[in-house]
């Protein structure tokens, strides 16, 4: 009979010395210990990530709260000054164009820290536009107060109010329409990302 057909086909194990196993021992804990290490460190990468993402879209919200107020200061001091003792005295001057100048600081902020949002950059962009165009009407005001012009000053007021309640009104609704926006941007961005 021939005794290579009852031969096993399963070999014998494989034997390995003393110091293979020990290396095996070891690297195995190692090797999985590496991986998990650079598993959290790509986690804590995320989660660094997603901070300054948080951070970015709170000071977009806190900059447009910023704006919305000071249009509001504005238009309910605007829309309160209606005689001709105020226009002359200056008040409305004053309180103006240095709100002016704190608005256009923050839309400049606002047009960097959207630089990657082009929707939220064109929302600021149309409300820049409408403040604008309210700084041009007050700055015709201001010129005939300043030239001691009380009746023009009156006039060019009582004239452009209508005007000006709109590009406020506008101005509040455009601002909150972006917050909004925003909110719903980086929620939606935040799911993903989670």
């Amino acid at each position: 009979m021939n005794r290579s057909l009852f031969k096993s086909p399963i070999k014998a194990p494989l034997k390995l010395s003393l110091t293979s196993k020990s290396l095996v021992l070891v690297c195995t804990p190692l090797v999985f210990e590496l991986a998990m290490f650079g598993l959290f460190s790509n986690l804590v990468q995320q989660s660094e990530a997603e901070a300054q993402q948080a951070l970015h879209a709170r000071e977009i919200s806190d900059r447009v709260n910023k704006l919305t107020g000071d249009i509001y200061d504005i238009w309910i001091l605007a829309s309160k000054t209606t005689s001709e003792d105020l226009l002359i005295k200056g008040r409305l001057k004053d309180a103006t164009l240095n709100r002016m100048d704190r608005l256009k600081v923050q839309y400049a902020k606002l047009t960097e820290l959207t630089a990657d949002e082009p929707d939220l950059r064109l929302n600021i962009e149309h409300s820049s536009n409408a403040i604008r165009q309210a700084e041009a009407i007050f700055e015709s005001l201001f010129k005939k107060i300043d030239a001691s012009d009380s009746l023009g000053a009156v006039t060019t007021y009582k004239e452009n109010a209508g005007h000006m309640r709109d590009l406020f009104t506008g101005l509040l609704s455009q601002e909150l329409l972006l917050v909004a926006k925003h909110e719903e941007h980086f929620a939606r961005e935040s799911n993903e990302r989670q």
